[in-house]
């Protein structure tokens, strides 16, 4: 923790607060001045100051603001940790896959990745790993350190959505009792993951894709829109363009959507990696269950790369934990 005063003899505090910052970002600094000034008070703040207090310094006061800053302080360093220890769970190196159709799908999800694209939409069989390559997606960019928020809209009732999504204001239904922050507004400056895009109801398509063109929301019941920066991750099992040619998908926000697509191969398609997922669910599931299995006999290994695995990577891993 860092008590500074704001006018030195030899120099300005706010000065030295931009070294103090720069050498040492994780530092609490708080701010004493006898004379608190608005452009002082803002400066500080954007300088990375954690408090402002003024003379006479009161001691109960400073101790309460210097327990409080380093609780702050400690909380934003565990958040960092998790964070990281996230992006090294979700990065692109722990998804498993050798095959040219798997690189060439990763290869362009880092691309991705360093991009500043708004919309992706990814499309793959069920059990392909859409939610992972969606993950790596997020840790792989610089909205790495902000939230990444997931939601399966198979599994909401349709008229719940809306709120889920956007959030909703103090009385806008009969139960709403309070403001309600929505999933787009817990994700700003990160990454939201919309699973099973396609079950999503018309009329939602078309606020999502006004969402999408315009960047801002409204929360139901509100009466302006909410400026919005996240990046939109899509997922379907389901070919939404054919699903767009039969009306069952706004046309408009396919295109929206599909302006960067990657699409995932299917297990049957993916040759060898089905022995280097085995091998890693087989050690996975020995420390899990405390089991000392070496491996696959050569006649297994056989059946695994006849098999068609119609439930792709996820079966393949409820196999290898039943047996």
């Amino acid at each position: 923790v860092v008590l500074q005063d704001i006018h030195l003899p030899d120099g300005s505090g706010l000065v030295a607060l931009l070294e103090y910052k720069g050498r040492q970002p994780q530092s609490v600094v708080i701010m004493m001045t006898g004379n608190v000034q608005v452009d002082d008070t803002l400066s500080a703040l954007r300088g990375g100051a954690y408090d402002f207090i003024s003379k006479p310094i009161m001691l109960r006061e400073l101790q309460v603001t210097i327990r409080n800053g380093i609780e702050v302080g400690t909380l934003r360093r565990e958040v960092r940790t998790l964070r990281g220890d996230q992006a090294r769970q979700f990065g692109f190196d722990q998804i498993i896959g050798d095959s040219g159709a798997m690189r060439e799908t990763l290869s362009l999800a880092r691309k991705v990745a360093a991009s500043e694209a708004s919309a992706v939409l990814l499309q793959g069989e069920s059990g392909t790993g859409k939610d992972l390559v969606a993950k790596a997606i997020h840790y792989g960019s610089d909205r790495g350190d902000k939230p990444f928020v997931a939601i399966n809209l198979a599994a909401i009732p349709g008229t719940l959505i809306e709120s889920e999504l956007f959030g909703h204001e103090k009385g806008a239904f009969t139960d709403a009792k309070v403001r309600k922050e929505g999933l787009f507004e817990q994700a700003q400056g990160g990454t939201i993951f919309l699973d099973e895009i396609g079950e999503l109801e018309l009329n939602l398509q078309a606020k999502l894709l006004r969402v999408l063109e315009e960047g801002s929301f409204r929360r139901v019941g509100g009466l302006r829109d909410l400026p919005l920066d996240v990046r939109v991750v899509a997922a379907s099992n389901r070919d939404l363009k054919s699903e767009s040619e039969q009306n069952r998908f706004r046309v408009d926000l396919y295109y929206r959507l599909s302006v960067i697509q990657i699409d995932l191969p299917p297990l049957r398609d993916r040759g060898d990696d089905v022995l280097l997922l085995a091998s890693h669910y087989i050690q996975s599931f020995n420390r899990s269950f405390r089991k000392r299995v070496e491996g696959l006999t050569p006649e297994v290994e056989q059946i695994f790369r006849r098999y068609r695995w119609p439930g792709n990577v996820r079966e393949l891993r409820n196999v290898i934990e039943r047996v």
